[in-house]
């Protein structure tokens, strides 16, 4: 039997990044764990995002679970991912950029991932060499230098997606990944394999900022939705 609703939410929150008050609200409902590791953060704006997506992750699993904030069990993976230890209904990952933080939360979708770039990104042609192929680096060098600065970002982020949903991240050469589209639609080729079962979204309309999705689901085409966040009607609540 096919389940009710196969989705994921994009949540993104352009979240005040110089706020030490809000940063000490964030933390109250974080695990001892996650508290300590912000803490290890020298850089203080890294620790405002890290606060700010555990925050955004805690508040939007709650609702959907039906728990407390601070009792959902969120565990990490060998490679570094975090994962829900006690419930398989969900998937999430998290991005943060500049005072961004986008949540990808998928309902019976097994793998998710997402990225976030700002548009205006500096990555010169130059840089692809490190995640594109020939073929690729060939293409953007003939096109114009805005085009091929849009190419090059739309690359990088749905690699990066796909890498974050499938648990290792840059631990794999990026090149590995090929980006492909059909019908004006992302479609990625990994070590040679097709990419059966997965959907891959690209996205423009968050702030000046490039999302890109990457997720699995056995049961289907999963419904993408995209709100954002206000912490003042959580507040409020």
């Amino acid at each position: 039997m096919e389940p009710a609703c196969i989705s994921v939410d994009i949540i993104w929150w352009q979240f005040p990044r110089n706020d030490k008050a809000a940063c000490e609200r964030w933390s109250l409902i974080l695990s001892p764990e996650e508290r300590e590791r912000a803490e290890a953060c020298v850089d203080t704006h890294v620790r405002a995002g890290f606060l700010a997506g555990r925050y955004l992750l805690r508040q939007s699993l709650a609702v959907r679970m039906n728990l407390a904030p601070q009792a959902i069990a969120v565990s990490i993976s060998e490679k570094g991912k975090p994962y829900l230890s006690d419930h398989d209904t969900f998937a999430f990952n998290i991005t943060n950029v500049a005072g961004v933080v986008a949540l990808a939360i998928g309902q019976h979708c097994d793998l998710v991932g997402i990225d976030c770039e700002a548009i205006d990104s500096d990555l010169e042609p130059e840089a692809a060499q490190a995640f594109c192929t020939d073929s690729v680096i060939n293409h953007i060098r003939q096109l114009p230098p805005g085009e091929a600065a849009r190419v090059l970002l739309a690359h990088w982020t749905l690699k990066e997606s796909y890498l974050k949903a499938i648990g290792v991240g840059l631990l794999e050469d990026p090149r590995q990944v090929e980006v492909t589209w059909q019908a004006n639609r992302p479609v990625i080729t990994h070590q040679g394999k097709s990419d059966r079962g997965w959907i891959h979204v690209l996205h423009d309309g968050i702030d000046q900022h490039l999302l890109a999705l990457a997720a699995h689901s056995d049961h289907g085409t999963p419904v993408i939705r995209i709100c954002e966040f206000h912490e003042a009607e959580t507040l409020a609540g």
